[in-house]
C-alpha cells in the first residue's frame, strides 16, 4: 500500500483541458509550455513553424498508443495534445470504416479515448496540456460555451477527466484571455483554486501560479 500527501499532487505536473473557438489562439499558446513535444493530427500547425518544437501525427489508435509511450519515455516537460477534438475524428473515421452499423464506432471511440484521455492526464512527472474544439452545450435549457467532441458522450464526459478546464478567448483586439471560472455562459473548472477568473494566456503563467502560487 503506498500512502501519498494532498501536497504533492503537483509534483506530477499540471495537467490542464483548454478549449477555445477556431482563431483563438490555442496552437499557438503551446510555444508558452516549458519544453513541450506536441501530439496532433491536425496539419494546422503552421503558426509554430518558427518554434521547432517536436510534433508526433496521429491517424490511428495505434498511433495514439505508440504516442503514448514515447511520451512517457521523452525528456520533454510537457505533453501538448492538438486537438483531442481532431484526433477523435480521424480515428472515428477509421472506425466507421471498420463498423457497418455507427454506434459501434461511436462506441469504441468512447472506449479507446476516455481510455487514453486518462492515461495522458496520468503520466507521472509531466506537464499536460490538451486542446479541444468549442461548442454549444446545453445545461438546464441554457446554450453556454463547452468542449466538444465527436458523440455526445464524449463532449459530456470530458470537463470530468479534468481538474483544471480553461477557455481561451479573443477579444476585437485580437488579445487574449484565459477563463477559468464557469458562469451563465461558459464551462470552466479550476480545483487548484490558486488561479484568477481570467489569467494570462500563457502556459508557463498558469503552472508556475498553480504549483508556486505566484
Amino acid at each position: 500500500m503506498k500512502i501519498t500527501s494532498t501536497n504533492t499532487v503537483h509534483e506530477d505536473g499540471v495537467k490542464m483541458l483548454m478549449y477555445g473557438l477556431s482563431g483563438t489562439g490555442k496552437t499557438t499558446l503551446i510555444a508558452t509550455a516549458p519544453d513541450p513535444i506536441i501530439i496532433s493530427s491536425e496539419s494546422g500547425l503552421l503558426s509554430l513553424a518558427k518554434e521547432n518544437i517536436p510534433v508526433v501525427e496521429i491517424r490511428t489508435d495505434k498511433d495514439l498508443a505508440e504516442a503514448f509511450n514515447y511520451a512517457v519515455e521523452s525528456d520533454h516537460d510537457t505533453i501538448c495534445i492538438d486537438s483531442l477534438s481532431d484526433i477523435a475524428e480521424s480515428i472515428l473515421d477509421v472506425y466507421k470504416g471498420q463498423f457497418s452499423d455507427g454506434r459501434q464506432a461511436y462506441g469504441k471511440l468512447n472506449d479507446i479515448m476516455g481510455k487514453y484521455i486518462r492515461k495522458f492526464r496520468d503520466i507521472k512527472g509531466k506537464n499536460v496540456f490538451m486542446t479541444a474544439k468549442e461548442g454549444k452545450t446545453e445545461i438546464n435549457g441554457v446554450a453556454i460555451a463547452a468542449p466538444m467532441m465527436p458523440g455526445q458522450t464524449l463532449t459530456n464526459n470530458l470537463p470530468y477527466y479534468f481538474d483544471l478546464v480553461l477557455r481561451l478567448e479573443a477579444n476585437k483586439k485580437g488579445d487574449r484571455i484565459v477563463h477559468t471560472a464557469s458562469t451563465f455562459t461558459q464551462v470552466c473548472k479550476d480545483r487548484s483554486n490558486k488561479l484568477d477568473k481570467t489569467e494570462e494566456a500563457n502556459i508557463q503563467h498558469i503552472i508556475n501560479k498553480i504549483i508556486k502560487g505566484k
